[in-house]
Protein backbone atom coordinates (compact mmCIF):
# COMPACT_ATOMS: atom_id res chain seq x y z
CA UNK A 1 0.00 0.00 0.00
CA UNK A 2 2.82 2.38 0.93
CA UNK A 3 4.65 1.63 -2.34
CA UNK A 4 1.48 2.14 -4.36
CA UNK A 5 0.81 5.47 -2.65
CA UNK A 6 4.36 6.69 -3.36
CA UNK A 7 4.17 5.71 -7.04
CA UNK A 8 0.68 7.16 -7.50
CA UNK A 9 1.70 10.43 -5.81
CA UNK A 10 4.80 10.56 -8.02
CA UNK A 11 2.73 10.29 -11.19
CA UNK A 12 0.07 12.70 -9.93
CA UNK A 13 2.77 15.29 -9.27
CA UNK A 14 4.54 14.50 -12.55
CA UNK A 15 1.38 15.01 -14.60
CA UNK A 16 0.47 18.11 -12.57
CA UNK A 17 3.88 19.68 -13.22
CA UNK A 18 3.63 18.91 -16.95
CA UNK A 19 0.06 20.26 -17.20
CA UNK A 20 0.81 23.44 -15.24
CA UNK A 21 3.95 24.04 -17.31
CA UNK A 22 1.91 23.54 -20.51
CA UNK A 23 -0.76 25.92 -19.19
CA UNK A 24 1.85 28.55 -18.38
CA UNK A 25 3.39 28.26 -21.85
CA UNK A 26 -0.02 29.05 -23.36
CA UNK A 27 -0.96 31.81 -20.89
CA UNK A 28 2.37 33.63 -21.23
CA UNK A 29 2.54 33.31 -25.02
CA UNK A 30 2.31 36.96 -26.08
CA UNK A 31 1.78 35.94 -29.69
CA UNK A 32 -1.58 34.46 -28.65
CA UNK A 33 -2.61 37.78 -27.09
CA UNK A 34 -1.60 39.76 -30.18
CA UNK A 35 -3.54 37.39 -32.43
CA UNK A 36 -6.69 37.62 -30.30
CA UNK A 37 -6.40 41.40 -29.97
CA UNK A 38 -6.27 41.72 -33.76
CA UNK A 39 -9.16 39.30 -34.22
CA UNK A 40 -11.37 41.02 -31.61
CA UNK A 41 -10.27 44.56 -32.53
CA UNK A 42 -9.47 45.08 -28.86
CA UNK A 43 -7.44 48.29 -29.02
CA UNK A 44 -10.21 50.11 -30.89
CA UNK A 45 -12.92 48.84 -28.53
CA UNK A 46 -10.96 50.22 -25.55
CA UNK A 47 -9.98 53.45 -27.31
CA UNK A 48 -6.20 53.08 -26.98
CA UNK A 49 -3.33 52.32 -29.35
CA UNK A 50 -2.11 48.79 -30.04
CA UNK A 51 1.25 49.66 -28.49
CA UNK A 52 -0.44 50.83 -25.26
CA UNK A 53 -2.54 47.66 -25.24
CA UNK A 54 0.57 45.50 -25.57
CA UNK A 55 2.29 47.55 -22.87
CA UNK A 56 -0.62 46.99 -20.48
CA UNK A 57 -0.56 43.26 -21.27
CA UNK A 58 3.16 43.06 -20.50
CA UNK A 59 2.52 44.78 -17.16
CA UNK A 60 -0.18 42.27 -16.20
CA UNK A 61 1.91 39.24 -17.15
CA UNK A 62 4.97 40.61 -15.34
CA UNK A 63 2.86 41.27 -12.25
CA UNK A 64 1.49 37.73 -12.17
CA UNK A 65 5.01 36.23 -12.16
CA UNK A 66 6.16 38.75 -9.52
CA UNK A 67 8.45 40.75 -11.81
CA UNK A 68 6.75 43.93 -10.62
CA UNK A 69 4.78 44.97 -7.55
CA UNK A 70 1.81 46.74 -9.18
CA UNK A 71 -0.14 47.04 -12.41
CA UNK A 72 0.01 50.83 -12.64
CA UNK A 73 0.57 51.74 -16.28
CA UNK A 74 -0.24 54.94 -18.16
CA UNK A 75 -2.00 54.84 -21.53
CA UNK A 76 -3.26 57.57 -23.82
CA UNK A 77 -7.03 57.95 -23.97
CA UNK A 78 -8.48 60.78 -26.07
CA UNK A 79 -5.16 62.62 -26.01
CA UNK A 80 -4.61 62.41 -22.25
CA UNK A 81 -2.40 60.11 -20.18
CA UNK A 82 -4.42 58.05 -17.71
CA UNK A 83 -4.02 54.93 -15.62
CA UNK A 84 -5.12 51.85 -17.54
CA UNK A 85 -6.63 50.06 -14.54
CA UNK A 86 -8.85 51.29 -11.72
CA UNK A 87 -8.82 50.18 -8.07
CA UNK A 88 -11.34 47.37 -8.55
CA UNK A 89 -9.18 45.88 -11.29
CA UNK A 90 -6.06 46.29 -9.15
CA UNK A 91 -7.74 44.44 -6.27
CA UNK A 92 -8.95 41.68 -8.58
CA UNK A 93 -5.45 41.13 -9.93
CA UNK A 94 -4.20 40.64 -6.36
CA UNK A 95 -6.56 37.65 -6.15
CA UNK A 96 -5.46 36.38 -9.57
CA UNK A 97 -1.81 36.63 -8.61
CA UNK A 98 -2.44 34.74 -5.36
CA UNK A 99 -3.96 31.88 -7.34
CA UNK A 100 -0.97 31.76 -9.69
CA UNK A 101 1.37 31.77 -6.68
CA UNK A 102 -0.54 28.86 -5.09
CA UNK A 103 -0.46 26.87 -8.33
CA UNK A 104 3.27 27.51 -8.69
CA UNK A 105 3.93 26.58 -5.06
CA UNK A 106 2.28 23.19 -5.57
CA UNK A 107 4.27 22.81 -8.78
CA UNK A 108 7.58 23.38 -6.98
CA UNK A 109 6.57 20.99 -4.18
CA UNK A 110 5.81 18.46 -6.90
CA UNK A 111 9.19 18.97 -8.54
CA UNK A 112 10.95 18.43 -5.20
CA UNK A 113 8.95 15.24 -4.57
CA UNK A 114 9.69 13.99 -8.09
CA UNK A 115 13.43 14.53 -7.65
CA UNK A 116 13.45 12.80 -4.25
CA UNK A 117 11.40 9.91 -5.61
CA UNK A 118 13.60 9.42 -8.68
CA UNK A 119 16.75 9.53 -6.54
CA UNK A 120 15.39 6.94 -4.10
CA UNK A 121 14.09 4.79 -6.95
CA UNK A 122 17.49 4.61 -8.61
CA UNK A 123 19.16 3.96 -5.28
CA UNK A 124 16.80 1.06 -4.57
CA UNK A 125 16.78 -0.05 -8.24
CA UNK A 126 12.98 0.05 -8.40
CA UNK A 127 11.19 0.02 -11.73
CA UNK A 128 8.52 2.45 -12.84
CA UNK A 129 5.13 0.75 -12.94
CA UNK A 130 2.82 1.56 -15.85
CA UNK A 131 -0.36 0.78 -13.89
CA UNK A 132 0.23 3.74 -11.58
CA UNK A 133 0.76 6.27 -14.34
CA UNK A 134 -2.38 4.99 -16.09
CA UNK A 135 -4.31 5.41 -12.84
CA UNK A 136 -3.02 8.96 -12.39
CA UNK A 137 -3.77 9.81 -16.03
CA UNK A 138 -7.33 8.55 -15.66
CA UNK A 139 -7.90 10.81 -12.65
CA UNK A 140 -6.77 13.90 -14.58
CA UNK A 141 -8.59 12.85 -17.74
CA UNK A 142 -11.87 12.48 -15.86
CA UNK A 143 -11.46 15.90 -14.23
CA UNK A 144 -10.39 17.80 -17.35
CA UNK A 145 -12.72 15.80 -19.58
CA UNK A 146 -15.68 16.89 -17.47
CA UNK A 147 -14.48 20.51 -17.34
CA UNK A 148 -13.79 20.54 -21.08
CA UNK A 149 -17.24 19.14 -21.88
CA UNK A 150 -18.86 21.76 -19.64
CA UNK A 151 -16.88 24.53 -21.36
CA UNK A 152 -17.83 23.26 -24.82
CA UNK A 153 -21.57 23.08 -24.21
CA UNK A 154 -21.95 26.21 -22.04
CA UNK A 155 -18.86 28.38 -21.83
CA UNK A 156 -20.65 31.26 -20.08
CA UNK A 157 -21.91 28.94 -17.35
CA UNK A 158 -18.50 27.28 -17.07
CA UNK A 159 -16.70 30.62 -16.81
CA UNK A 160 -19.08 31.92 -14.14
CA UNK A 161 -18.79 28.71 -12.10
CA UNK A 162 -15.00 28.80 -12.50
CA UNK A 163 -14.84 32.27 -10.94
CA UNK A 164 -17.32 31.43 -8.18
CA UNK A 165 -15.17 28.47 -7.13
CA UNK A 166 -11.83 30.28 -7.26
CA UNK A 167 -12.76 33.69 -5.84
CA UNK A 168 -14.34 34.53 -2.50
CA UNK A 169 -15.51 37.99 -3.62
CA UNK A 170 -17.23 39.58 -6.62
CA UNK A 171 -14.29 41.68 -7.84
CA UNK A 172 -14.18 39.53 -10.98
CA UNK A 173 -17.55 40.97 -12.01
CA UNK A 174 -16.19 43.84 -14.09
CA UNK A 175 -18.24 46.49 -15.89
CA UNK A 176 -17.26 47.31 -19.51
CA UNK A 177 -18.48 50.87 -18.95
CA UNK A 178 -15.88 51.53 -16.25
CA UNK A 179 -13.36 48.67 -16.31
CA UNK A 180 -10.96 48.35 -19.24
CA UNK A 181 -9.76 44.90 -18.19
CA UNK A 182 -13.04 43.27 -19.26
CA UNK A 183 -12.61 44.97 -22.66
CA UNK A 184 -9.07 43.59 -22.90
CA UNK A 185 -10.25 40.09 -22.06
CA UNK A 186 -13.89 39.61 -23.07
CA UNK A 187 -15.52 36.18 -23.00
CA UNK A 188 -14.49 35.27 -26.60
CA UNK A 189 -10.85 35.85 -25.61
CA UNK A 190 -11.06 33.45 -22.68
CA UNK A 191 -13.06 30.98 -24.76
CA UNK A 192 -10.18 30.82 -27.24
CA UNK A 193 -7.63 30.63 -24.41
CA UNK A 194 -9.39 27.76 -22.61
CA UNK A 195 -9.86 25.81 -25.84
CA UNK A 196 -6.17 26.32 -26.62
CA UNK A 197 -5.22 25.09 -23.14
CA UNK A 198 -7.51 22.05 -23.40
CA UNK A 199 -6.05 21.22 -26.82
CA UNK A 200 -2.57 21.34 -25.30
CA UNK A 201 -3.70 19.09 -22.45
CA UNK A 202 -5.12 16.55 -24.92
CA UNK A 203 -1.74 16.44 -26.67
CA UNK A 204 0.02 15.95 -23.31
CA UNK A 205 -2.35 13.12 -22.36
CA UNK A 206 -1.82 11.37 -25.70
CA UNK A 207 1.97 11.57 -25.37
CA UNK A 208 1.88 10.32 -21.78
CA UNK A 209 -0.48 7.46 -22.62
CA UNK A 210 1.84 6.40 -25.42
CA UNK A 211 4.70 6.57 -22.91
CA UNK A 212 2.72 4.44 -20.43
CA UNK A 213 1.98 1.91 -23.18
CA UNK A 214 5.66 1.67 -24.12
CA UNK A 215 6.58 1.34 -20.44
CA UNK A 216 4.07 -1.48 -20.07
CA UNK A 217 5.54 -3.26 -23.09
CA UNK A 218 9.01 -3.08 -21.55
CA UNK A 219 7.95 -4.52 -18.18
Amino acid sequence: MKRRFKFTLFYLFLIYVILVSSFQIVVFNKGFYHKQYAKLNTAKSIGISASDLNKATDVLLDYIVDKRQDINVLVEVEGSQTLMFNQREVDHMVDVKNIFVAVNTIKYIGIIYILIFVFSMFRETKKLNSQYIKFALKIYMIIFGALGFYALIDFSGFWTAFHQVLFTNDLWLLDPRTDRMILMFPEPFFNALIMHVLGTFVLVFVVMYVGAFLLERSE
